[in-house]
Parts: C-alpha cells; structure tokens; sequence
C-alpha cells in the first residue's frame, strides 16, 4: 500500500510515534551523530552484557562507516511484531557520495525482550543488526 509520508528524508521525529520507521529513522540519527550508547540501548541482543560493553561493541562495529544522511524508502509489516524498514544511507567516498540500500528488520518488544503485538503499550522496537551487515563489515563501501 502506498504511505504518503514515503520516501522520507530528513528528521525521524517527522514520521508516526512509536511507528517501526520512527525506530529506524532514530537509530539511524543516533548512528550519524555517533551516539554509540543509543546505538546499543535500541539493539536486539541476546545476551546480558552491561550496557557499557554494549556501547564499545556498537563503536567497534557501527563507527567503521558512519552515514551522513538517510532516506526511509518503505515498510513491510511482516508479523505482528516485525517490520521490515526500506532505508537508503549516504556514505562520503573519496569522490563521491556512496548510496547503500538496507533492509532494516525491527522487532516490538517488551521489556523482558519477549515479541509483543505492535499495538501493546509500553513496547519498543528493537533493531537487528544483522541487517546493515553488507555496510557494518565491509572493508571499503
């Protein structure tokens, strides 16, 4: 179906509260500006590492290659809990701008990290980092 606020450039506050591409869309501002404590809160984990090691993983993989801009293209709702975010980063190359496409997978979660329908109060979308995997361990985009 077609989202009229779609494609979207510029700030993530703009898109719909508690929507999926919101979630997307702040993590991305969050990964320009290089909050890397941010980056970690709003990731999927498994694990119950502090929120500090978290952090240093984030810088480690996220601070190789930092967009300067970002466009959110499309969403698919795929489960009551997961959507998948279309969104085009822009990367500054030697000459000139890289554009990448991702796929971004976002999952509604509780607090206790169980999957929760989107329409549940109280959730969060959390962000898979396997998704920007083609950009986060690529010697050169």
């Amino acid at each position: 179906e077609e989202i009229p606020y779609l494609p979207h450039i510029g700030e993530a506050n703009h898109l719909p509260i508690d929507s999926p591409e919101r979630a997307v869309a702040e993590f991305i501002e969050n990964w320009i500006t290089k909050r890397y404590g941010l980056i970690a809160k709003s990731l999927l984990y498994f694990t119950d590492d502090s929120l500090g090691k978290k952090s240093r993983r984030a810088k480690e993989d996220f601070g190789r290659h930092v967009p300067m801009s970002y466009k959110v293209l499309s969403i698919e709702d795929q489960a009551a809990a997961v959507s998948h975010v279309e969104v085009e980063l822009e990367f500054e190359g030697e000459e000139e701008l890289i554009a990448k496409k991702a796929s971004v997978r976002a999952i509604y979660q509780g607090a206790e990290n169980n999957a929760m329908v989107r329409t549940e109060p109280n959730g969060y979308w959390r962000i898979v980092q396997n998704s920007f995997k083609d950009i986060l361990y690529a010697i050169r985009l």
